[in-house]
């Protein structure tokens, strides 16, 4: 991550496992670098550990770029992939506007 920004290789990380979800359409929400440079990066950061919200039209889920046992996962493995319950969520409102779009996307 470069200044609160996803790099070109995190984004293409990030889609192609979304992809492997069926998630094709999505939103980002505050991606935060975790501060673990992850293997495969051509230069410092490029590739980093980040946690954060995926956001599709109708769910949204946590998320922790992370690399174990020798591939990209979305945390899988130690219980960081989950579905967010927006009712429970204290700040909702980003990811409601985040729907929004994306459902708008799809008119």
């Amino acid at each position: 991550m470069k200044s609160g920004e996803l790099t070109e290789k995190e984004n293409e990380i990030l889609r192609k496992l979304l992809l492997e979800k069926n998630i094709q359409e999505y939103e980002i929400l505050v991606p935060i670098g975790e501060g673990r440079e992850l293997p495969e990066s051509s230069y410092q950061d490029e590739i980093e550990s980040i946690s954060g919200t995926v956001v599709t039209a109708t769910d949204a889920y946590g998320f922790w770029l992370d690399w174990i046992n020798d591939h990209y996962t979305l945390g899988d493995e130690k219980g960081n992939w989950y579905k967010i319950n927006i009712n429970e969520f204290t700040d909702a409102e980003d990811i409601i506007a985040a729907q929004q779009q994306l459902q708008q996307k799809k008119q």
